[in-house]
């Protein structure tokens, strides 16, 4: 509820905990399910925070995505509600005498799902839906909406009537609610009247895929077909803006499910290409079902659907045409896919395998497998494929298994993520034969990272299912909470080689035992948490030569021996740097503890905030270098006639006589154009003058 959050960020314990030994996380649990913020109004990106109303982060987060500008991060969240839920209803007559014994008759009966907005506002929303907040950079958030306020298909167009929770046709009176939103995807750029959120269905077999504005319009992409879709995801190379088609790769989460693809053709009517285009099926040569031997690189195909298959609204012919005459594979529940930010056009995908044994039927649960050895795929499975660069619809000569789940290499994997330092994130479920694992572990539900690199996995983080209290975890019954989606994070100016090996994840937690409105603060069906994991500081080591070393965030650099090059200024603050002995060169960020050494080095102060030490030796403080800090800099040792403060780059200060000194206490401030530059400790201002400053 809204008095459970301060400052913009939930109070509630973290849903997830760090694995000793595995990499540190700073863990920053920012949302709870009931948590209310400001309700955001107007246009996106142009949001002012309500003063009277609030807005509730809602229940069964799943996929998310993350739009950054300069001064806030807008999240999109789907929340994977169904839209109708059965219920036993009491027969209306012809029920057992009084008295007899006999259990009642009754009939089951389908009721919609209808979940709260807020305490705040008196109405409701069918079905899954899609939230917006938006954070500051602190990522406290200053407010929430829903997304989507219309649905536009071949039928017509269906606003929300938050009275019924319903979406209407104003024209037929005919209704629709989205059903169970599961991972999602959100294009950046590439589109126009973006970014655009993707949003699918996880429903089957008639399950659909949207492609969502920021206007709040949801676009049926009745071109992908019916089936139970895990995710839509819009290829890098194939955008509005760099191609003259559009490509969108979405699994079906089933138990023999497929991977599709839809060609859109771009058009002045339609410049996206959503509306118009072909569907494809994979086809792995020589492999009817999940056959593929680990390591091996094998070729896949694309088979053409007809059109009259494809955009069938029963979503049964689909599925019949593509599992005959071999026409396709069949994966067993495939989950997410991700592409590789730094290899555009490669993919990677989850299947989170079944009790289904090899060639064994879907539709009959008596024939499936009793232990994991005589399953097909018991604990998922990683896959990796690239588009044909010269025709995405060309054969894929570089279909891979990469890696398989069991005891120690996770299980069930569910959501996934490629990040810029070249790791999958994985994250588990408990289905088929994982929660057998997780209890031989003694474990919950966890986070690993796969290293394309090395080949490696580890587990990096693991739901805490005593979080809200003990009376919610059944320690017999692991993986009853889960983690379901999640993304890298990173300021606009990351790079890999500005911190390597580590990246920031945005990830939520399905908390499935909390359940009960009282203790949600509203009815939003069961609980779960936003969450933000930072990469914890490291400590390194220079050697004795000569070193180029960079800190990003909470680092601690020693230089050691050698003419080093100590570089914090893409960082994200709070490094200590200490070149140690020789000649060596540091760079401030923001925020961050220079230190020199024993010899001449020269100190950048950067963008504010900073601590510089230069120790003995004659020492260069530069405080401005091409831009002025946002906040003052701090000289601790500042020498009289041993050191120099360099400006350079500032237009219109080439000379001493373009400073202010004020003198504060026992110290200095140095200013220039109504702007603070540095604080000089223990020194007096008019002991200052030319031979103290250098310009540049």
């Amino acid at each position: 509820m809204a008095e459970n959050v301060i400052n913009g960020q939930t109070t509630a314990n973290a849903y997830v905990k760090n694995i000793p030994g595995n990499g540190e996380y700073n863990v920053t649990p920012l949302l709870t399910v009931g948590d209310e913020v400001p309700l955001l109004e107007g246009e996106f990106e142009e949001f002012t925070p309500s003063k009277d109303k609030t807005f509730a982060f809602a229940g069964i987060p799943d996929g998310l995505g993350v739009f950054e500008t300069q001064d806030s991060y807008y999240v999109f969240a789907n929340h994977e509600y169904a839209s109708t839920e059965e219920v036993e209803a009491p027969a209306t007559g012809g029920g057992a005498p009084q008295n007899s014994g006999a259990v009642p008759e009754s009939d089951v009966i389908e009721q919609p799902v209808v979940t709260d907005i807020s305490s705040t506002i008196d109405g409701q929303i069918q079905g899954a839906r899609v939230s917006v907040f938006q954070f500051d950079k602190d990522w406290n958030a200053i407010g929430g909406k829903n997304l989507i306020e219309k649905m536009v298909d071949s039928t017509g167009t269906y606003e929300l009537d938050t009275t019924s929770g319903a979406y209407v046709n104003s024209e037929t009176k005919e209704t629709f609610s989205f059903n169970r939103f599961c991972s999602g995807y959100l294009a950046e750029s590439g589109f126009e009247d973006g970014p655009i959120w993707f949003a699918p269905e996880e429903t089957g077999p008639d399950g659909r895929g949207f492609a969502v504005t920021p206007d709040g319009t949801a676009l049926a992409l009745d071109g992908l077909g019916r089936y139970s879709k895990e995710q839509v995801l819009a290829a890098e190379e194939y955008r509005a803006d760099n191609s003259n088609k559009t490509v969108l790769i979405s699994p079906e989460d089933f138990a023999d499910g497929e991977i599709y693809m839809f060609v859109g053709e771009q058009t002045a009517d339609d410049p996206n290409g959503f509306e118009n285009g072909d569907l494809y099926v994979l086809k792995v040569e020589g492999a009817a079902d999940e056959t593929v031997p680990e390591g091996q690189s094998q070729t896949a195909t694309w088979t053409k659907v007809p059109d009259d298959i494809a955009l069938n609204p029963d979503g049964t012919v689909l599925s019949t045409w593509v599992n005959a005459n071999e026409r396709s594979t069949n994966f067993q529940r495939p989950e997410d896919i991700a592409e590789d930010p730094n290899n555009p056009g490669t993919f990677y995908f989850a299947t989170t395998g079944t009790e289904e044994k090899p060639g064994g039927d879907v539709e009959n649960d008596e024939d499936d497998a009793a232990t994991p050895e005589e399953a097909a795929n018991p604990y998922g499975k990683l896959y990796r494929f690239s588009l044909n660069p010269d025709d995405p619809t060309g054969e894929v000569k570089n279909f891979e298994l990469v890696q398989e789940g069991g005891p120690g290499n996770g299980v069930s994997y569910d959501n996934i993520d490629v990040d810029s330092n070249g790791k999958v994130v994985i994250q588990e479920d408990e289905t088929a034969f994982g929660g057998d694992v997780m209890t031989a572990e003694s474990r919950d539900a966890r986070v690993y990272s796969y290293d394309i690199a090395s080949d490696k996995i580890t587990p990096i983080l693991e739901i805490d299912e005593n979080a809200a209290g003990s009376q919610f975890n059944d320690p017999t019954e692991p993986g009853e909470w889960e983690s379901s989606g999640i993304i890298e994070v990173a300021p606009s100016d990351f790079t890999p080689e500005s911190r390597p090996g580590r990246s920031d994840y945005l990830l939520d937690v399905q908390a499935g035992t909390i359940r009960d409105p009282e203790v949600l603060g509203g009815d939003y069906e069961r609980g779960g948490q936003l969450l933000l994991a930072e990469a914890a500081g490291e400590l390194t080591f220079g050697t004795p030569e000569a070193d180029d070393l960079t800190a990003y965030q909470d680092d601690i650099v020693f230089a050691g021996a050698g003419n080093d090059i100590l570089d914090a200024s893409t960082g994200r603050g709070d490094n200590r740097l200490y070149g140690q002995s020789d000649n060596d060169t540091l760079f401030a960020g923001a925020n961050d503890t220079l230190v020199g050494s024993d010899n001449d080095d020269i100190l950048f102060a950067g963008m504010g905030g900073s601590k510089l030490t230069g120790g003995e030796g004659q020492d260069q403080f530069w405080i401005v270098a091409a831009e002025s800090p946002s906040s003052a800099n701090t000289i601790t040792d500042f020498q009289l006639g041993n050191d120099v403060i360099g400006i350079g780059g500032l237009p219109g200060v080439t000379s001493v006589d373009k400073l202010d000194f004020t003198q504060q206490g026992g110290d200095t401030l140095i200013t220039a154009q109504g702007k603070e530059l540095a604080l000089l400790s223990a020194t007096q201002a008019s002991t200052l003058g030319a031979n103290s400053f250098v310009f540049g």
